[in-house]
């Protein structure tokens, strides 16, 4: 058994999702994050395909995208905490 943690997938989800609230006003920039940052699908289809031959328990996938910040939640989950409560700031960033 394998599990596969995916980062940011840039696919058209956030193009098309209807947002609400606060995140409503950031949708442009969501948009905008998504595609500077995400891996695209076909990238992430072959790296899931890659892991599953790896005899590894947790994978994550692409490397690329989610290496950094899936060891610096393993490293320290609190220190991950503000960060995920302030992602709508920090993406607003850029």
């Amino acid at each position: 058994m394998i599990a596969i943690c995916p980062g940011i997938i840039n696919t058209q989800v956030v193009n098309a999702g209807i947002m609400r609230g606060e995140i409503a006003e950031l949708h442009a920039k969501a948009s905008a994050f998504y595609e500077k940052h995400g891996a695209s699908p076909d990238t992430v289809a072959a790296a899931v395909l890659k892991a599953i031959d790896q005899p590894k328990l947790i994978v994550t996938v692409p490397k690329s995208h989610v290496l950094a910040p899936y060891l610096l939640h393993r490293l320290s989950p609190r220190l991950v905490q503000p960060l995920a409560r302030n992602f709508t700031k920090i993406m607003s960033l850029g």
